[in-house]
């Protein structure tokens, strides 16, 4: 909200009541702008009053559009009586609220101003239209048109409306900006009615309540009779109460009713409210009130087993409830559940796409309920889980994709997963087999447990005894996470007579708590925020006119939230995204547009993404930070704030800073030097590139530092992406992320983000991240996005794959913060993952030492020791997919025990002398503790081996002899079926079926019946010796496909020549990516031979951004005299890399050498890449497994492996 004022500290009360008053009339207004089409738009509304002496000015407005183009666009004039409009960009449609004051005779003028920029048929005149203040009290509406002029004009033209707001004829001041309060506080409140001329001159009966929602309980309820004077308006009317003791969300209600001769309807307090309108508060306790113990007891609600119902596919409501429902007839259902065995249990089989649906057992609604889905552990799951109401069916409370693969143990039987619901009473629960293949089905278990799903104040496994050196921070990206949390609120409570703006409140204190719970119970220490989505912000800022929306419509909920964060136990950190305009940068570009070049990326094509480096920018950002520290910084449990330098933000990295034109322009200011950009550039890149490189970091380090001076109690961290070009080739495992890497002595701590890639890909690249050097700087933080999205549904990925992953993140880039992104739709429970994490934050974060690990599988187990306070600590984290155990001798005896996360699961074998042995898990880092301080002991010695005996690597060399063996698998994979006549079969009478071909010279391109590759015809293109021009094919448009790959396959045939040599062909795949031109392509060479080749992968394109990617089409061009024929053209969207085969291939013949020669570290990185693993789940896993005796356990070899795979080694790997 602009305000015409200062700000208001975070507490402060502000008693003074604006409204009218004697012959100033104050309103809220509304005005709405559309047209169908976007468009440039110039508004200019003004305040007029030739005759009043009185002041009359605009003094508030709120931003209520849709677009975040709008953000930057408003200018006031200086004595605040005109309001102009004048967006960069086009928009659809602008939705403002203004507070105006002025006599009944002021004016408001609206005129819509002509725009160059829009075509001839768009800029057509609109009048000069005008409304008094008089006529708005009688609720009259202005139109831009009047409604015969509007039926006439055509969907091109706009229309605006200004209207009096239906809210505004009651005000309340004095909750505080930051309506948080400790109970038994005094409530100091000011009403008043405002410009009710339609009740002038009348008595009223004034009634205000306090309202607890969680009870739809009243605590207070006063009413009291008032005059309104001629001019519609009363006297303020004090409100002093007492904030009620119970913490929860209360709603201060005033509504005002005539003073009539019902008295029944005065005696219950329902008379008719003429207008009413309500405000909510919080009540948090006190910080040093004891939240009552919570007894952690799960009650088992009940145990669905599809095989024991007479529940069906496909049915609505099953037949014993729909028989009593008058007026339905429930026929028998045709489809019920097969059955099968697994493992001596029944199990249920759900067939593909249709959905299973039964009522969910329930004991107390609003609590937090365990589901535990029971299934056989051999068959690959993508099963959506949906729980919630049967009225809400498109909006269920609970939604997600399970996804996980078939296990590759095969002394595993069976999986269980446990996700999280907080249900409703009569909720229901449906889950369909999103799979091809049915899918086997044991039980659906319900619990329902206490008030919170992890208690708030529980010690953690005895991490209240050590100290937490370290932070995992649960981030949320999604602005809209209260609303993701709450679906359940409206079904469960009667919310219908409450302001909206309460509703909201309600819904962010229940989300509050249940994103609490989440955290605690991923073994998180705090939770981030985001403070913006675009122009819309959770904070109250000057920098720019946010956009409100319904769902935050307060405008201080990110302060508010923080606030209610106090008695948690966990910090809040805020996640900034500087990606708006700002007034500041907008103001200076509307007085002289060509400073776009210097203030923005627009040579670049990011015309709205600023220029760091520039002054005006500098200071703005500078701004906008200094008012969310100022509102967010109050709280004790603020964590600092991350800001985000990827995508548009305005502090992108310094990379695109170098590459920017706007970076050497203001390089050229800071010399007074005026030379022509494109010298700049050449000089840049040649013999200045060391020069202009150092200019640009050390201005980026003066703007970092210069921010963090200004804000010095606040920790700033900037969180980079790794920057990927769309036609990039994957570079090798170790080395396919590039790190931001600072200067020495950055001011501000950074972090690296890194992910998963897209959920719509077969097998998901492995995470790898390369060793930071030695010499460079280490990132403070790491962000670990493992948030999915599938068919805008969360996707939840197995918690093995997570374990490793986090594993390796820890292992290689030893973080001081690791925020992690998991989706909070799918709440899936991960207790492995929460013991990983709970460990990590007592992990001692500097003085660790690492220790020499013995083994002749080498890098299995990484350990490292730190002395504090005379106990020696070890950390040992295992990096391989199988369990380890480690051998521990010291100089003197030591009695160790485990500490962190989950330490009664940690096995300790005292040996023999100073020796202990301990039992690692895959995925697990554990933390081990001498029980009593120890003094000087030493570690002597410390030897890992496999753990579980000859056994387990028999395991271990059945599943790499069987990834050599299936390595052929991968030689063909299905096509992607967007392509249309890649066989050309299909005959036309007006061409060539789904392709567009050179006409000239007639012939040069036709169908060919002579010699097809695969069914009748091929497709000939003959270019002529004498000719320059080229015979080219161009396809129908493709569908981009949404695992951001696509790869050509194709066979070709040369006309035989005499004197052989080869014929060049070119293939393309050419398109528009978020508006620019963009094409992946390959030339290659056909011998002329006159035989036709096989069909060969020859063109990959990566990183395709589906959703931002049209006109994709294949092109193929004949760069060569002569004929060729084209056969048999296929698509495919899942395939592996050549990058990925040729690390596979080399895995796979090092994981063979390691195993003679008992080393096992590269069997483990072999059985940790996506593509061994999906090998080894393509077959039933009833495979012969080898004989190893227990004298092979240290060196053992395998004949015949090496000997198999090695012809095929040097080779690459065809489709």
């Amino acid at each position: 909200m602009l305000l015409i004022g200062e700000h208001a500290a975070a507490g402060d009360r502000d008693l003074t009541l604006q409204t009218s008053r004697n012959n100033t009339v104050d309103l809220t207004l509304d005005f709405d702008w559309a047209v169908e089409e976007a468009q440039y738009c110039h508004l200019r509304i003004q305040l007029v009053d030739d005759s009043s002496k009185q002041q009359y000015m605009i003094h508030e407005l709120e931003n209520l559009s849709d677009s975040d183009q709008t953000v930057a666009a408003f200018t006031l004039n200086q004595d605040a009586t005109q309001l102009t409009f004048h967006p960069r960009a086009r928009v659809n449609s602008v939705r403002v609220r203004l507070r105006v004051q002025g006599t009944p005779d002021t004016r408001i003028v609206i005129e819509s101003l002509d725009e160059p920029r829009n075509p001839e048929e768009v800029r057509t005149a609109q009048p000069v239209r005008e409304i008094r203040f008089a006529d708005l009290l009688l609720n009259k509406v202005l139109l831009s048109d009047t409604p015969f002029v509007a039926a006439k004009t055509a969907t091109q033209r706009s229309s605006w409306s200004i209207q009096r707001a239906d809210t505004d004829e009651i005000r309340i001041a004095g909750l505080q900006p930051v309506p948080v309060y400790q109970p038994n506080e005094p409530l100091e409140l000011a009403a008043a009615v405002n410009a009710m001329t339609r009740e002038a001159s009348s008595v009223l009966t004034f009634h205000y309540s306090i309202v607890q929602l969680s009870n739809q309980k009243t605590v207070v309820r006063h009413r009291k009779s008032i005059s309104i004077n001629a001019a519609g308006n009363s006297d303020v009317i004090p409100i002093t109460e007492v904030i009620p003791e119970t913490p929860g969300v209360y709603e201060i209600r005033c509504h005002l009713s005539r003073d009539d001769d019902r008295i029944w309807d005065r005696l219950r307090g329902r008379e008719t409210p003429i207008v009413k309108m309500g405000r909510p508060f919080f009540v948090v306790s006190k910080p040093e009130t004891k939240a009552p113990t919570e007894i952690e007891n799960w009650q088992v609600a009940g145990i669905l087993r599809p095989s024991a119902s007479n529940w069906s596919v496909g049915q609505w409501l099953p037949k014993r409830t729909t028989r009593f429902i008058p007026g339905v007839k429930s026929t028998e259902p045709a489809t019920k559940l097969e059955q099968a065995q697994h493992f001596g249990e029944t199990v249920s089989l759900l067939p593909t796409d249709d959905p299973f649906q039964a009522s969910m057992p329930v004991l107390t609604p609003g609590t937090p309920h365990k589901i535990k889905l029971r299934l056989p552990a051999a068959q690959n799951i993508q099963l959506q889980i949906e729980a919630g109401g049967l009225d809400n069916r498109d909006r269920p409370a609970t939604k997600f994709i399970l996804s996980d693969t078939k296990t590759i143990d095969l002394k595993e039987q069976w999986r269980t997963y446990t996700f999280v619901h907080y249900p409703a009473e009569g909720d229901q629960i449906w889950l369909t087999n999103l799979g091809d293949g049915v899918l086997q089905l044991e039980s659906i278990e319900v619990q329902a447990g206490p008030q919170h799903l992890f208690p708030p104040h529980a010690d953690e496994d005895g991490l209240s005894s050590l100290p937490e050196t370290r932070e995992t921070i649960l981030q949320v990206n999604d602005i809209n996470w209260v609303e993701s949390l709450t679906k359940d609120v409206q079904q469960r409570y009667p919310l219908d007579d409450f302001d909206a703006r309460t509703i909201n409140a309600f819904d962010l204190w229940l989300a509050l708590d249940r994103l609490c719970d989440l955290a605690r119970a991923n073994g998180m220490s705090g939770i981030m925020l985001p403070a913006n989505s675009g122009g819309n912000t959770l904070f109250e800022t000057r920098s720019l006119l946010p956009r409100k929306t319904s769902a935050n419509a307060n405008a201080n909920q990110l302060a508010t939230t923080i606030t209610l964060m106090a008695n948690r136990g966990l910090k809040t950190h805020v996640l900034l995204d500087p990606d708006f305009m700002l007034l500041p940068v907008e103001q200076a570009l509307l007085q002289r547009p060509a400073l776009i070049q210097q203030l923005t990326r627009s040579q670049q094509g990011n015309a709205f993404q600023y220029n760091l480096l520039h002054p005006l920018v500098q200071e703005s950002l500078e701004e906008l930070l200094s008012e969310l520290v100022f509102q967010c910084g109050q709280s004790d449990q603020f964590g600092g704030i991350t800001i985000d330098c990827s995508g548009g933000s305005h502090l992108q990295p310094i990379q695109q800073m170098l590459d920017s034109d706007a970076a050497l322009t203001t390089f050229a200011r800071s010399l007074n030097v005026n030379v022509a950009t494109e010298q700049l550039r050449a000089w840049s890149k040649g013999e200045g590139q060391e020069t202009y490189n150092n200019w640009v970091h050390q201005a980026t380090t003066r703007c970092f530092r210069e921010l963090q001076q200004r804000e010095p109690e606040t920790a700033f961290t900037l969180k980079f992406a790794p920057s990927v070009h769309p036609t990039a080739q994957p570079r090798p495992a170790e080395t396919d992320i590039q790190a931001f890497n600072p200067a020495e002595n950055f001011p501000l701590g950074f972090g690296n983000r890194y992910g998963y890639t897209d959920s719509r890909l077969l097998v998901h690249k492995a995470l790898r991240v390369p060793v930071p050097s030695e010499e460079g700087a280490v990132a403070t933080s790491v962000y670990f996005n493992t948030k999915q999205q599938l068919a805008d549904t969360a996707l939840v990925q197995n918690q093995k794959q997570l374990l490793e992953d986090t594993c390796h993140l820890i292992d290689r880039l030893d973080p001081t913060t690791l925020a992690v992104k998991l989706p909070i739709d799918g709440r899936i429970l991960r207790p492995q993952f929460d013991s990983l994490l709970q460990s990590f934050r007592t992990l001692p974060q500097t003085g660790m030492q690492s220790v020499n690990v013995e083994s002749s599988a080498q890098n299995t187990v990484r350990v490292k020791s730190v002395r504090i306070g005379g106990y020696l600590h070890l950390a040992c984290l295992c990096l391989t997919p199988w369990a380890n155990e480690i051998d521990i001798e010291t100089s003197q005896s030591v009695e160790w025990k485990a500490v962190g996360g989950n330490p009664e699961g940690i096995q300790i074998e005292k040996l023999n002398g100073n020796r202990a042995r301990v039992q690692l898990a895959e995925g697990r880092l554990t933390l081990l503790r001498s029980s009593q301080p120890v003094g000087d002991t030493e570690i002597t010695s410390c030897r890992a081996r496999l753990s579980g005996g000859s056994a387990a690597l028999a395991e271990i060399k059945r599943k790499v002899t069987l990834v050599a063996q299936r390595i052929g698998i991968l030689f063909d994979f299905e096509s992607y079926d967007a392509l249309n006549n890649g066989g050309f079969e299909k005959a036309g009478n007006l061409g060539l079926v789904g392709w567009l071909h050179a006409q000239h010279p007639e012939g040069c391109v036709r169908v060919d019946d002579s010699q097809p590759l695969e069914g009748k015809h091929s497709i000939l293109l003959t270019t002529e010796t004498n000719t320059t021009a080229r015979t080219w094919l161009v396809s129908e448009t493709i569908t981009p496909p949404e695992s951001g790959r696509l790869a050509v396959s194709l066979a070709c045939r040369a006309e035989a020549k005499t004197n052989a040599g080869t014929h060049r062909l070119r293939i393309s795949l050419e398109a528009t990516e978020n508006g620019k031109p963009i094409r992946y392509s390959n030339e290659f060479e056909i011998p002329k031979n006159g035989q036709w080749g096989n069909r060969e992968v020859q063109l990959e394109a990566l990183n395709i951004d589906a959703a931002n990617m049209h006109s994709l089409r294949l092109t193929i061009d004949s760069l060569s005299s002569g004929r060729i024929w084209i056969d048999d053209i296929r698509l495919h969207d899942q395939f592996p890399t050549v990058g990925e085969r040729d690390e596979l291939q080399s895995g796979a013949f090092l994981a063979v050498q390691g195993l003679q020669k008992s080393n096992l570290a590269p069997a483990g990185r072999l059985l940790q890449n996506g593509w061994a693993r999906y090998l080894l789940k393509l077959d039933p896993l009833k495979e012969i497994e080898p004989k190893t005796n227990e004298t092979e356990l240290e060196k053992e070899e395998i004949p015949g492996i090496a000997e198999r795979i090695r012809d095929w080694i040097p080779r690459p790997l065809r489709f």
